[in-house]
């Protein structure tokens, strides 16, 4: 019974036949697969058909720029501004398919109390309303219409929300030009190819009014069909662009810190390293270990994003006698005492309330728990009997502080208590591994002038022994 075995070898072999037959055995110099031999045969196939299939997708996007923001923002991202300041608002648009579109129409209703979404159904939640600029140039081929109803029915984009009012386009803005309340773009018969793209971008403005903390929540709905079978495309609506307000820099407290070696072994000379009865002015760069703020030279602008140096000052009392004191101590041996100072002032344009002082000890020296005993004068607030190991000068007066947890503003925290058992919003800059100084400043009034007012500037100063 041999034929079936004979049948099965025979169909495999013209199966093999038939595979082969579809190939092409070539020899190539190249040595595709790096084993040196060039005398190898590869294979190629027939052509081979590869089909394309047809992709309709516009890409819509709202983007919005504060007057504190660098850039534009994109959602999920909030865009930030100041009362009384300015929004730039961004209708991105591409074709990202392989078909092209037309007929596209965009509605942006503008942020309002109450407001709803445009092409769906929703609260978008603003607080407040800006308001248009100037009118709003589009792209050739796009025509801008302009609504000033308080909630228009945008059926443009098939929504019509409850409660809505005839919109009453028109291509000549209302006067008043700021009591528009939404746009309106017809892209009409403009045809956009695959990887077309545009922009359209307007100005408004902000109201004074309103509070830090409220947004405002901006969106279109757009709607276009297909070119070749004028099928439309779904009713979409994009992303929302929020806008949240911000106090101003020009109002934000700034409290800025200087701190120096002041003494060695109670004196300022030093072994190898700086006077420290001059002053020092370092370079201004920080990315090179520079401060820019020990002097009153303003080389640091005002910050536009959050995490940005902060604001420069020309507030100091005169640097060349008030900020005394070096950067390198010299060198130095176990035992020898090093006498720290920490320089403040209330920079900004705003009183800064609350103002707690922390610095950590580092980890080769000793906290001098006496160092202040006999002199300057006792803070009356202070335990009596208790040592006193940090000095506080401010309003011009010079007093010296318990390290205990009592009524002045002076404590000193051992290594492992954190002060924020004791002062929660207090920042240290890491864990209190070998003690840690706190100073509370309480409500430091913003300079108006070099050493004005009085309590605007101060010191800190405490000592510590070499390990």
């Amino acid at each position: 019974m041999q034929v079936p075995y004979n049948l099965t070898n025979r169909l495999l072999q013209q199966l093999l036949t038939l595979a082969l037959s579809l190939l092409i055995r070539l020899i190539t110099p190249n040595d595709l697969d790096g084993d040196n031999n060039i005398t190898e045969q590869i294979c190629q196939s027939n052509p081979v058909e590869i089909e394309i299939k047809e992709l309709a997708k516009l890409d819509a996007v709202k983007l919005s720029q504060g007057d504190l923001d660098s850039n534009f923002v994109e959602p999920p991202n909030i865009a930030q501004a100041t009362a009384g300041g300015t929004i730039d608002y961004k209708a991105s648009i591409t074709n990202l398919g392989n078909v092209a579109l037309k007929n596209l129409v965009i509605v942006d209703v503008f942020p309002t109390v109450g407001d709803s979404y445009v092409a769906i159904s929703g609260s978008r939640g603003s607080q407040w309303a800006p308001s248009l600029v100037s009118t709003v140039t589009a792209p050739g081929g796009a025509t801008v219409y302009y609504s000033s109803a308080s909630n228009p029915c945008r059926p443009e984009v098939d929504n019509s929300p409850p409660g809505c009012s005839a919109p009453g386009w028109s291509t000549t803005p209302p006067s008043p030009i700021s009591d528009v309340t939404a746009v309106k773009f017809d892209f009409g018969n403009t045809v956009i190819q695959p990887s077309d793209t545009f922009e359209i971008i307007w100005p408004m403005n902000i109201t004074a009014t309103v509070n830090p903390g409220e947004v405002a929540i901006n969106s279109f709905g757009y709607k276009v069909i297909r070119n070749d079978n004028n099928q439309p495309l779904s009713t979409a609506e994009v992303i929302a662009a929020t806008v949240e307000i911000e106090q101003p820099v020009t109002n934000k407290p700034n409290v800025l810190l200087v701190k120096r070696i002041t003494a060695v072994n109670g004196s300022t000379n030093t072994n190898g390293g700086d006077d420290l009865s001059s002053y020092i002015n370092q370079q201004d760069d920080f990315n090179t270990g520079g401060n820019p703020y020990d002097d009153n030279d303003i080389t640091v602008p005002a910050p536009i994003n959050p995490g940005e140096p902060q604001l420069d000052t020309d507030k100091w009392l005169d640097p060349n006698t008030f900020l005394i004191g070096g950067l390198d101590g010299g060198l130095v041996a176990p035992g020898d005492e090093i006498e720290y100072t920490i320089y403040f002032i209330s920079a900004g344009n705003n009183t800064a309330n609350s103002v707690l002082l922390c610095d950590r000890l580092p980890n080769d020296v000793t906290f001098i728990t006496n160092a202040f005993n006999s002199t300057p004068t006792p803070d009356p607030s202070g335990l009596p009997g208790y040592d006193r190991g940090i000095v506080l000068s401010l309003e011009s007066r010079d007093v010296s502080l318990t390290n205990a947890g009592d009524d002045d503003a002076g404590q000193f925290f051992p290594a492992g208590v954190e002060p924020t058992t004791k002062y929660p919003q207090v920042s240290c800059g890491g864990s209190n591994t070998n003690g840690a100084v706190v100073v509370v400043l309480g409500n430091l009034p913003h300079a108006t002038a070099p050493g004005a007012p009085s309590n605007s500037y101060g010191f800190i100063r405490f000592r510590a022994r070499v390990k």
